[in-house]
């Protein structure tokens, strides 16, 4: 059994012209040299993790067709996936808090192989602000 966002994903694949693996698989090669040569000169890129505070949960259910959710859902993500394509490492700290209590996460990402300055950053971080220990109220919605 599949969700509909994956049917969907799958029916969206197969609606693209034969050579569409092709063309990607050269633009993500380009892209991937694009990012590498961007971490020549800058060690860490700070930016949100989400577009907008945690949403409730169910609003990208499973059970929703793709075409209620796919576009909302790549908006909501629109930081993350460019550093998942060119196979860099990020990560999330929760760096910021709504005024609901909410974690806001801020994402760090670095070169190829620079998990080590990410993991020092990020230990320099919680030292200044802890939050290992920060938990949001259970039952309160996103704002």
């Amino acid at each position: 059994m599949l969700e509909p966002v994956t049917l969907g994903m799958a029916a969206r694949f197969r609606s693209k012209p034969a050579d569409a693996i092709d063309r990607a698989a050269r633009f993500f090669a380009a892209y991937e040299r694009s990012i590498d040569a961007f971490f020549v000169d800058y060690d860490v890129v700070l930016s949100p993790v989400l577009r907008t505070p945690p949403i409730l949960l169910g609003t990208q259910g499973g059970t929703l067709a793709f075409d209620e959710v796919f576009e909302p859902i790549v908006d909501y993500v629109s930081y993350t996936p460019a550093y998942n394509a060119a196979g860099n490492p990020a990560m999330s700290v929760p760096l910021g808090w709504s005024e609901a209590g909410l974690p806001i996460g801020s994402q760090l990402a670095a070169r190829l192989g620079g998990e080590g300055t990410l993991l020092a950053l990020a230990y320099e971080l919680e030292a200044a602000a802890p939050w290992a220990g920060r938990r949001p109220p259970a039952g309160v919605p996103p704002g």
